[in-house]
């Protein structure tokens, strides 16, 4: 039987076990502990990067071959200070990742330049901290250091090419924009930001592309962009833009695809072409302005060649020329409007030598041969041999303005023998006044048996007569509207159309009278003078007999076009009389209205009926025309301003001579007129003051208003007009009665004086009767006026 071992042979069989396992343990601990070594230092060696174990003081415990291939230099590199071994300096690093990770215990990063005298140019350097796994304490750290040279070179170089691009990208003129693939805007440089005026790109940044882009472009934007994603290839488009700020900008596109940030999207350039296309669409409607001023201009505008073959004209052209269109105008040669050979020639020389002619006149010929005058303005078109290969011009038929020259240096002639011929008349007015008023005083005394009375007589009649000569040169003057009133003309013309003919029996006359013929404003025996004058004339024009018509109608300016002048606007009352007479040649009808021109024989015509119709007529604001031809007979075209006021009928019974009192002062300039007027006023009995100009008449009113109860006023006098004296009076006494005087008519200055406020106006030469009859309508009311007694004058 097996004895059982002892208490004590039992611990000792456990404490030989224990130390058995010790052993093996210890064995196999070692044994792996050698293996781990093993491995590590495989690991530690194979690291391509550089690896140092640092002890807590910064000596290095253990570093890899790399990292001593680093430090070659500075070998034996274990138990040194790691910034000795490193930069050689007896400090740690500024910095120092190392120091930072035994202060944190926890790892840290630095990027630091190499060694000096390495190679390696730059380090990333991290720090581990090393604990131990018991207490937790830092007993030193692995500094793990990779060479980063290369890839510092790659992103240096790649950074500098970004700012590179950016700086090219920012400098751009054009714009640079790159939107996903919803519209947002990804990217966006500088003259981007610019061209929406936005204050920097980055406002665009995140906004959808689309709030800049016009209504009327969104569609054409969509489709293009489509394309381009569809892998249909890039896009050159133009669209209009809206700014920031609300304004519109025409661009010009160019867009593709690109990879950014990952993904695909759409880089889009722009340029700002709106100045460009403003420039287009102002040249476009330039050359449509030319196309159309060059159509429609009133000009004769063409391009020929030096041989006279036309290569284009505007209808003006064929207008001016009589050419039924431009293209029947282009088959003809310019040499068929010159009416002989001379002037082509000479134009084409001198265009030659001045290379441009300015206002060129010459007399060329429409197609049917009627000369017409021309202005040219032509510019030559010259090769680099200095041969004059086109004529470039503008023509314009100034046939009508040389009419119009003609007829305002008619005018100007008739003017200024008007002014001598109103000047004549009015002096002649004033030495009738005096053989009238005498004539006056001495009837005014005789009854009709005394021998002398018929002689008197005959003496007044002899000064009405030569008062008609003076309304007549006073007519031509233009001065000759006397009493101007509303009537009706189609009365006095059938008046006249009677008068002759009952003393032209061999004339058959004609009435077209208008029945609802407006009024007019004129003075009635000018406008009787009027007809007469051109009645006599017709008659004249028809010895063996004839037809003379009348016709009256009412029409407006635009009835009177086509004529060498501009009427104004308004109503107008037309008479035209016609006969079937002689006629007139071009010569005579431009003389017709010339004063002292006559056709007739010595004896038989003065000159002066016609010039005196042109005065009238032109005195009461109408205008007169004459057409004729030999053996064809004349017509003259009155046409005279229409009135709306009522006109009279009838004249009232004579009035009677009447006597007065209470005193006048009389102021003309004239010696005789200012003796004989006096004389007058006495005979009817009127204490008379007399001034013989404007500042005496003023003198003696100023020391005698209060006893002065009129003032008899000459409208002409030296120094002082009768308007001046009359607006003088007028301020020192604004109820002063004023009659005018004058050898002109109630015309011009008197009118205006007139409507003033002056009482009224008597014509020189005047009768005792007239000059009675003046004074009792002014001064009714302040004097005591009464019927004459003795005389009859």
């Amino acid at each position: 039987m097996t004895r059982k071992p002892t208490y004590e042979e039992l611990e000792r069989r456990i404490q030989a076990l224990e130390e058995e396992a010790r052993e093996r343990q210890k064995a196999a601990v070692e044994e792996a502990l050698f293996g781990s070594e093993s491995l590590l230092a495989a690991v530690f060696e194979s690291i391509q990067d550089g690896i140092s174990v640092l002890n807590p003081d910064l000596t290095i415990r253990r570093v890899n071959g790399v990292m001593k291939k680093w430090y070659a230099l500075n070998l034996p590199l274990k138990g040194e200070k790691c910034h000795r071994c490193f930069r050689g300096d007896d400090q740690p690093c500024n910095g120092c990742p190392m120091l930072r990770c035994l202060q944190s215990g926890q790892t840290e990063r630095e990027v630091i330049p190499g060694p000096p005298d390495s190679p390696v140019e730059w380090l990333e350097v991290f720090s581990f901290p090393i604990k131990d796994h018991r207490s937790r304490q830092i007993t030193g750290a692995v500094e793990y250091v990779r060479d980063i040279t290369d890839h510092r070179r790659t992103e240096v170089a790649l950074r500098e090419n970004e700012e590179l691009l950016r700086s090219l990208v920012d400098n751009m003129l054009d714009t640079a924009v790159i939107i996903d693939w919803d519209g947002t805007v990804l990217f966006f440089n500088q003259a981007g930001a610019a061209l929406a005026e936005l204050d920097s790109p980055q406002e665009a940044l995140g906004i959808n592309m689309a709030q800049f882009v016009h209504p009327d472009s969104m569609e054409q934007v969509a489709k293009d962009l489509e394309r381009v994603r569809r892998g249909q290839g890039g896009f050159l488009a133009q669209y209009q833009l809206i700014t920031a700020s609300g304004k519109q900008k025409w661009i010009e596109a160019l867009g593709n695809n690109i990879r950014f940030q990952g993904k695909t999207a759409d880089l889009i350039t722009l340029r700002d072409i709106t100045e460009r296309k403003a420039a287009e669409e102002a040249l476009l409607r330039s050359e449509e302005r030319y196309r159309q001023f060059f159509e429609t201009d009133l000009s004769g505008a063409y391009i020929a060649r030096p041989d006279g073959r036309l290569i284009d004209c505007n209808p003006a052209f064929a207008r001016i020329f009589g050419f039924s269109s431009v293209a029947e105008a282009l088959q003809t040669h310019l040499d068929c409007i010159y009416p002989v050979s001379r002037p082509r020639p000479e134009f084409l020389r001198r265009l030659r030598q001045e290379r441009k002619l300015q206002n060129y006149e010459s007399t060329m010929c429409r197609r049917d041969g009627t000369p017409i005058h021309t202005l040219e303005n032509t510019v030559g078109v010259f090769d680099e041999q200095d041969n004059l290969v086109q004529v470039k011009g503008f023509i314009v038929d100034v046939t009508r303005q040389k009419k119009m020259e003609r007829q305002l240096q008619y005018a100007h002639k008739m003017e200024a023998v008007g002014t001598l011929a109103g000047g004549i008349a009015h002096d002649f007015n004033n030495l009738l006044m005096t053989i009238q008023g005498y004539a006056s005083l001495l009837l005014f005394d005789l009854d009709a048996t005394h021998p002398n009375y018929e002689i008197l007589q005959n003496i007044e009649t002899a000064v009405e007569r030569g008062a008609k000569l003076t309304k007549q040169l006073l007519g031509y003057a233009r001065k000759g509207k006397y009493q101007v009133k509303p009537f009706n003309l189609n009365r006095l013309v059938e008046e006249t159309a009677d008068t002759i003919g009952r003393t032209k029996k061999e004339i058959t006359i004609r009435r077209e009278l208008a029945q609802d013929l407006f009024g007019i404003q004129a003075d009635q025996g000018q406008m009787e003078q009027v007809l007469l004058n051109v009645c006599i004339n017709a008659c004249d024009a028809m010895p063996d007999g004839g037809e003379l018509v009348f016709k009256t109608a009412n029409v407006t300016e635009a009835d009177m076009q086509g004529r060498l002048y501009e009427p104004k606007p308004g109503d107008y009352v037309r008479l035209t009389i016609s006969d079937t007479g002689i006629g007139m040649d071009k010569a005579t009808q431009e003389r017709v209205f010339d004063p002292f021109f006559t056709t007739k024989e010595i004896g038989r015509g003065k000159g002066m009926g016609l010039a005196s119709v042109y005065g009238i007529i032109k005195s009461h604001g109408g205008y007169i025309d004459v057409e004729s031809e030999k053996e064809q007979g004349t017509s003259f075209f009155i046409h005279l301003p229409a009135s709306d006021q009522k006109f009279q009928s009838g004249v009232g019974p004579a009035e009677p001579l009447m006597e007065g009192s209470g005193t006048i002062l009389l102021a003309d300039d004239e010696k005789m007129v200012l003796d004989i007027g006096a004389k007058l006023l006495e005979r009817l009995g009127y204490t008379v003051l007399k001034a013989g100009n404007g500042a005496a008449a003023l003198e003696i009113y100023q020391k005698n208003q209060g006893r002065i109860a009129m003032v008899i006023l000459d409208m002409i006098m030296p120094g002082m007009n009768g308007g001046a004296v009359y607006d003088r009076l007028k301020a020192i006494n604004p109820h002063v009665k004023v009659l005018l005087s004058s050898g002109y008519s109630i015309n011009g200055q008197a009118t205006e004086i007139l409507q003033r406020g002056c009482d009224g106006f008597i014509q020189k030469p005047f009768s005792l009767h007239k000059l009675s009859v003046k004074l009792r309508e002014i001064l009714a009311e302040e004097l005591c006026a009464k019927p004459c007694q003795s005389g009859t004058a």
